[in-house]
């Protein structure tokens, strides 16, 4: 189940994108904040795969939030849903690390397919936006942005050796042989990773470090 948050000044937008996406099954709006401070507070209760985050919000600076989530909450992946766009603005929200920048005039199915790609890690990417847009820009997998993951969330460098071997697909016996660990220590070491992270299995755990290029913090 991909769990969402809504974060947009007006309530009745907010109702009105939960009845959409709810009608797909694997997608549960667990639900929405009308300002910055309260979407914080939810991504803090909940946990969700995805914020989807109104830009043009009265309440505060939306990249300051965006900046905010993903350093407190790194398994969260953002989706910028505005009426309107431009250059400068589409730039600063890739800076940032947001997984897309979509038009509130998008399709009921293109937006339950881009929370559904954004949950697994993925950038969405609306037809109305030029593609060659992303090429300019690198997700959120600066040697900076992947310490301050392991800060925020006091992962130990042994655990970050051990996200790599799971997100290489390996077995827990083959983890603590490679490391010279009891397979016990291995999986407790696992258990409490996702308890940091807040994930719930191998497979988000293995998205987690794709996405942000943790094979790469040598």
């Amino acid at each position: 189940m991909v769990k969402v948050i809504l974060a947009d000044h007006q309530r009745l937008v907010c109702e009105g994108i939960k009845f959409i996406l709810e009608k797909d099954v694997e997608i549960q709006v667990e639900g929405y904040a009308l300002n910055e401070g309260d979407a914080l507070m939810l991504c803090r209760q909940i946990k969700p795969h995805v914020l989807i985050l109104d830009f043009h919000s009265p309440q505060g600076d939306c990249f300051e939030l965006v900046a905010h989530v993903f350093s407190h909450f790194p398994a969260t992946n953002i989706i910028i849903l505005t009426s309107s766009w431009d250059a400068h603005t589409f730039f600063q929200a890739l800076r940032n690390g947001v997984s897309g920048y979509l038009p509130k005039s998008i399709q009921s199915s293109e937006l339950i397919m881009s929370v559904k790609s954004a949950a697994l890690g993925l950038r969405v990417l609306h037809k109305e936006m030029p593609n060659e847009l992303f090429g300019r820009f690198k997700p959120r997998t600066t040697l900076e942005w992947k310490r301050s993951i392991l800060k925020n969330n006091e992962i130990t460098e042994r655990e970050i050796r051990i996200i790599r071997y799971v997100a290489e697909g390996k077995e827990n016996s083959e983890i603590a042989a490679s490391m010279f660990l009891s397979v016990g220590t291995v999986k407790n070491t696992i258990s409490l990773i996702f308890k940091k992270l807040g994930l719930k299995d191998r497979i988000e755990l293995a998205v987690f470090a794709t996405k942000n290029d943790l094979n790469g913090m040598d």
